[in-house]
């Protein structure tokens, strides 16, 4: 900006200074404004004209300084009628020198990202090309990806944990979901991982996962699904890892649902079809599989041995007179 004025305006108020020029983007609306003398002054500039869009994109979600956004995460804006296309930038710098996420999208105010990091702040905004040529962008919000919370779990499987030992007879998989405290008890995050032989333990993460009270549902592919004791459980993602154990006493699940081998606490073994109660209908299996001397990985292998036998429909008889079924909040 200097003393020369690039054009000159007078208008039908006395008084207005006869200096004009050029001021930049002075209200913050992406465009150049113009700057004129003050009343009765020299060399002031007292008053200002400006150009301004009123329906430039607005920026709807991810809503500004929010957290615990989920992956993908969706983007959403305002419509601008004379848009030929819009342009989203996604960074992780303010002054989106880096640019992590560029992309163009014709028509549409909605789109949904995948490729982002959890924990993570990311800046964001929307550029829109109308049909004049202009181009400009919207203001700049930022958000927070979600964290992830990591727990530790040990948990027994009856038909295959040997208390004199300590161990089990092999390493098996599990899968670990989280739901919420209350209900319907919705569906939030799942981990699958392999519960070893030895330390009975695994560590799982879950990356979906806000900062909440949680139950923990393990389920294994012919044991009863088992689930945390009453209350649920306070994750925080602060970096540490959360331990919860089902082998230290029967109130460790919900509703008491777990079976004592030697000093320990098992999930009960047998629900082979995985109808959530143990009973004739898993014997039938077994039994068939039995007779046909079956061997390998299968679920009609109870304990372990890649073998199915006796020791199997042992182990199913006894949990089915018993009426073992799931027990849920």
């Amino acid at each position: 900006m200097n003393n020369v004025p690039d054009f000159i305006m007078k208008g039908e108020n006395s008084g207005f200074g006869n200096f004009v020029s050029t001021a930049g983007d002075i209200n913050g609306d992406g465009f150049s404004d113009i700057i004129v003398g003050a009343p009765f002054l020299n060399n002031l500039g007292g008053a200002y004209v400006f150009y301004n869009l009123s329906n430039k994109p607005t920026l709807i979600n991810p809503l500004n300084n929010s957290f615990n956004n989920y992956i993908p995460t969706i983007f959403n804006w305002s419509k601008f009628d004379s848009a030929l296309f819009y342009i989203l930038n996604v960074s992780t710098d303010s002054t989106f020198n880096i640019i992590n996420i560029k992309d163009t999208i014709y028509h549409d105010t909605l789109k949904t990202l995948s490729g982002l990091q959890i924990s993570t702040k990311y800046y964001w905004r929307v550029g829109v090309k109308d049909t004049s040529g202009k181009f400009y962008y919207s203001k700049t919000w930022n958000f927070k990806t979600i964290s992830f919370q990591t727990i530790k779990l040990k948990v027994l499987i009856e038909g295959m944990y040997y208390p004199v030992f300590n161990q089990m007879t092999r390493s098996d998989t599990v899968k670990i979901y989280l739901r919420n405290s209350v209900s319907p008890y919705a569906l939030i995050d799942s981990a699958k991982g392999i519960i070893d032989s030895i330390s009975l333990s695994n560590t799982f993460t879950f990356n979906n996962t806000a900062n909440g009270t949680y139950y923990l549902v393990v389920k294994h592919f012919n044991s009863i699904e088992t689930w945390s004791k009453a209350g649920g459980e306070t994750l925080t993602s602060n970096g540490s890892i959360y331990n919860y154990d089902f082998s230290t006493a029967f109130s460790q699940a919900y509703g008491n649902n777990l079976k004592k081998k030697g000093t320990k606490y098992c999930m009960f073994s047998g629900d082979v079809n995985q109808d959530g109660i143990i009973d004739a209908a898993d014997m039938q299996l077994v039994d068939n599989d039995a007779f046909e001397s079956l061997g390998g990985y299968v679920a009609s292998d109870v304990n372990g041995d890649y073998f199915v036998d006796a020791s199997d429909l042992f182990i199913i008889d006894n949990n089915a007179y018993i009426s073992i079924i799931v027990v849920t909040p």
